[in-house]
């Protein structure tokens, strides 16, 4: 990641046209570096006004003192605003011709005038961005095509007939922030006085008519209709009210102001009326941003702490806590709103604190707790319902921070000492994005839509002044890498960040330390129904093992031996595909090295790198266990290719005599002295122009042919626990070796021995078990309706990771035309928070997928607490089906959901062609002697 520090407007153009990579608008500035299309040729005064009921305008979020500082930095080319301003105009919504999505002939003909869809809430976010962009490019340019623009935006949704409003799904959750927006642009443009009354004939002034109209046909009907209830859940709470105090505001409405400012804070008078979390889901901040006191049952810590409460269900929504509490604590404090520190009432009391101050920073806790469990670090957590919720594990990692309103708020404005009080804000900050950045592989740009999410983009405008001081460094997004200087977290006194002489930033993980892990955020894999690489820079001085987790304290879910590279920067890979992986962190992944007293540099993480490794690929991969006798030759072809044509391989930690010819073939001769089977372990190492894959090879030596063949089968379980059809190959390869033991040379024993291996490793237990004893189906069955990342979801005893949020009553998993089901009870587990999408659910069983049998005595009750566990009906016990159906015949939501299921039963085997009875049993009472 490089940076913009004190840049003229063509630098930063520039550099918008790199990250974008020539997809953006045309550049806008000379190359003398003056901005063109930002001339201060007419100067747009704004007024400052104070209503009778204290209003300060403008005052919708930006004032006047914001948007004037703003420009003047932008004018003379001052970081951070000269960046965030071009990014800003390379926007859609920065055109000369923007336009209205329902602009009909006239501002007063919309071609949609019923506010009752969401569709028509998505144009309306679309326009309210796009009114937005275009009043503060007039603001900086003067230009007034641009004020034009922004008020035919405004007075086309001022044209809505107020009668046509109508509620619609979640439309309490997204028409607050479009009203914002708008409110915004509305603020700006009756704030200010166009040079000329007329632009082409089309009215430039602001009027009490445009006020009155907005009020009447927008900004009324919008709280009337959606935008009246303080009982919403969480965040959904206030993504109304960032909507309602705009509204408060904007119509001098001192009494809705000081309501929804409580609602805010407190929110007192709040009803529950969502069972989720026992009814206690207020949005507020007091309610949403905890202090769990050290003296509180459930607290094992010993101390107080602070957590979010929507954390329990998932970061994403977390996020939007932490931005929009941040961004209505501005709002409100620009109109010098004091509160009462206890019940966040205005007020003018001696202690009365700002809405930064209330409850002692309180926003500014949250903000830390939330940043520290995205970098990686794991945090205390109480049901406060008395259930056994946790902190959800969905969306972790995935932060985006473009702007770090919270750290330079309270740094500057709420005069905090921020390295101190909020260590994880200040880090966030010092490793922020800059406007344009990569989600995965796409550019970004800042000031975007961001679907259903609030980022405050127009924060940027207010970056408090004392900034243009201070020689700002704006961070410029090169590559889609993940550094781990910026994404990359320390957890132990086993890794730490360091710069080599060269600026080379890396994470140093010392193997022989117990705690020699980092987590990286941000990542964002690939599509993982297909091969789906992932790429790590690296640099070691020996051989390693790193492993890769979803959580600090988590299984890897994969692990790569690497190379010793010798000092020089390589990179190795895995793939997370879910064929290979069916479980993965969201948005993070923990990297641990192991195994030696090597040193592991790691300088970045490609999450997606499909389109841009193309790696060695060694056939054997991911191991290979062989098995050799003492005292004969072993010979074996290591199978690799490149897609790019040239490779290279090479041994690492190999017993003396390996040796591994060009064309891949690896030749030994064990020692015959050794009177017991001895094992040895390496690497084959496959290397092309920049990246190494590893094969971990072991080879056990037997000190006989009749030793080798029980290496090979020792662990075998009885042949009833494996399928027929994958038995059958290990019972005919078996006789074969043993057949061989005494009549074939060495080369051709070898080749029985890995006919052996091959058959062995193809096994497929009948009835593969969880830890509880009940039917891992994850794998054994299909699905239309469940993809295998969600199949392993239902068996790993989390009830935060679920199928899914379905929309259809019923899912249905196939066994196979070879096999059948039979179960004594099923156990169901719903996902944390929403027990009610799982209420009222029964399984069935088919065998031609038409006919159903009811399996369950009664329907479920919808438990996120602890598995549920129904007994099938007695007279259903014993019979076998093809076809299961899980269907939620009584629902109480409209989406059925499940976020674990098991069964308390077994698989058997149809065996249409008397396969089962043909296949030979493997016991040693007939074997030859040898």
């Amino acid at each position: 990641m490089s940076q913009i520090r004190r840049r003229t407007g063509f630098a930063v153009a520039t550099a918008v046209a790199v990250l974008l990579g020539g997809l953006t608008t045309p550049s806008s500035a000379t190359a003398e570096g003056t901005i063109t299309a930002a001339p201060a040729t007419d100067h747009v005064e704004i007024h400052r006004t104070t209503s009778e009921a204290g209003f300060s305008h403008p005052g919708v979020g930006l004032t006047a003192d914001n948007l004037e500082n703003m420009r003047t930095q932008v004018l003379a080319g001052v970081e951070p605003w000269a960046s965030y301003y071009e990014a800003m105009s390379q926007t859609r919504y920065a055109a000369t011709d923007f336009r209205a999505s329902i602009q009909g002939p006239t501002d007063e003909t919309p071609t949609a005038t019923a506010y009752d869809n969401a569709s028509m809430r998505s144009r309306q976010h679309t326009d309210s961005i796009g009114a937005m962009t275009q009043a503060l490019l007039y603001v900086v340019t003067g230009d007034e095509v641009y004020r034009a623009n922004a008020l035919r935006v405004i007075r086309t949704w001022s044209s809505l007939d107020p009668a046509r409003y109508r509620y619609f799904g979640d439309s309490h959750i997204h028409t607050g922030v479009p009203l914002y927006q708008t409110l915004v642009a509305a603020e700006i443009l009756r704030s200010t006085e166009p040079v000329h009354d007329s632009l082409d004939g089309y009215d430039l002034r602001w009027t009490e008519r445009d006020t009155q109209r907005i009020t009447d046909n927008l900004i009324d009907p919008v709280l009337d209709t959606f935008l009246f209830s303080q009982n919403r859940l969480w965040n959904q709470h206030l993504y109304g009210v960032i909507g309602m105090v705009a509204a408060a505001i904007f119509t001098d409405d001192a009494d809705l102001y000081a309501e929804r400012v409580e609602w805010f804070t407190v929110n007192s008078t709040y009803t529950p009326q969502i069972p989720i979390n026992g009814g206690d889901v207020s949005g507020s901040v007091a309610d949403l941003v905890r202090v769990i006191d050290a003296d509180h049952p459930a607290n094992t810590t010993g101390r107080d702490f602070v957590q979010v409460m929507e954390m329990g269900r998932d970061q994403a929504h977390a996020e939007g806590d932490v931005d929009l509490m941040t961004s209505i604590a501005r709002v409100v404090n620009n109109q010098g709103t004091r509160l009462d520190p206890v019940h966040g009432t205005v007020s003018t009391g001696a202690d009365a604190v700002s809405p930064y101050e209330f409850l002692g920073n309180r926003i500014l806790s949250g903000g830390d707790t939330f940043y520290a469990f995205m970098m990686g670090k794991d945090l205390p957590w109480v049901d406060t319902s008395g259930g056994q919720g946790k902190l959800s594990q969905a969306y972790r990692g995935r932060v985006r921070e473009p702007l770090a309103e919270i750290y330079l708020q309270y740094k500057y404005v709420a005069d905090v000492d921020v390295e101190h009080e909020a260590p994880y804000v200040a880090e966030m900050y010092a490793h922020r994005d800059g406007p344009l950045y990569y989600s995965g592989t796409r550019p970004t740009n800042f000031w975007n839509e961001a679907g259903s999410d609030f980022t405050g983009a127009e924060y940027w405008v207010a970056f408090p002044p004392e900034l243009a001081e201070e020689d700002v460094a704006v961070p410029v997004a090169t590559s889609p890498e993940l550094s781990l200087h910026q994404f990359g977290h320390p957890l132990g006194k086993g890794a730490k960040q360091l710069t080599d002489q060269d600026g080379t930033s890396f994470t140093r993980l010392k193997t022989h330390k117990p705690d020699a892990t980092v987590a990286v955020r941000r990542t964002v894999w690939p599509d993982r129904s297909r091969t789906a690489l992932v790429g790590l820079k690296i640099r070691t001085d020996g051989t390693a093992t790193v492993h890769a987790a979803r959580t600090l304290d988590a299984d890897p879910f994969d692990t790569i031996e690497v190379p010793d590279t010798h000092g020089a920067w390589r990179y190795v890979w895995m793939d997370v595909s879910t064929a290979h992986v069916p479980r993965i962190g969201d948005n993070i992944v923990y990297l641990t090295a192991t195994g030696s007293r090597a040193h592991v540099d790691v300088a970045s993480v490609l999450a997606d790198a499909n389109a841009t490794l193309s790696p060695p690929v060694l056939e054997d991969a991911p191991t290979l266990d062989v098995v050799a006798v003492a005292g004969e030759p072993y010979t074996r072809r290591i199978g690799a290719s490149d897609p790019d044509g040239a490779y290279e391989l090479s041994l690492q930690g190999a017993p003396d005599g390996v040796r591994l010819a060009d064309d891949g073939t690896m030749t030994w001769l064990p020692s015959a002295e050794s009177q017991k089977d001895t094992t040895s372990r390496f690497l084959v190492v496959a290397s092309d122009d920049e990246a190494d894959t590893t094969l971990p090879v072991t080879v056990t030596v037997a000190r006989d042919r009749t030793g080798a063949i029980d290496a090979l089968t020792d662990d075998l379980q009885e042949r009833d626990a494996y399928t027929a059809t994958t038995w059958q190959p290990v019972a005919e390869a078996l006789a074969a070796a043993r057949e061989g033991i005494g009549g074939t040379d060495s080369a051709a024993f070898g080749i029985l021995l890995e006919d052996l291996r091959v058959a062995v490793a193809g096994l497929e237990l009948l009835n593969p078990r969880l830890a509880d004893g009940t039917l891992d189906y994850s794998r054994i069955v299909t699905s239309a309706d469940l993809s295998s990342t969600a199949l392993a979801a239902i068996v790993d005893g989390d009830n935060q990771t679920f199928w899914g949020d379905l929309s259809r009553p019923s899912v249905l998993l196939d066994f196979g035309a070879g096999y059948r089901f039979r179960a004594d009870a099923f156990g169901w587990l719903a996902r944390d928070t929403f027990p009610d999408r799982s209420h009222g659910a029964n399984a069935y069983g088919s065998n031609d997928g038409s006919t159903w049998t009811l399996l369950t005595e009664h329907a479920t009750e919808g438990s996120d607490t602890a598995m549920e566990t129904i007994p099938v009906r007695a007279n259903a016990r014993d019979q076998e089906f093809r076809y299961l159906k899980l269907q939620a015949d009584q629902p109480t939501h409209v989406i059925f959901s499940m976020a674990d299921l098991r069964i308390h039963g077994e698989r058997r085997e149809a065996d249409p062609e008397g396969l089962v009875a043909k296949t030979q049993d493997l016991s040693r009472d007939a074997r030859p002697a040898g």
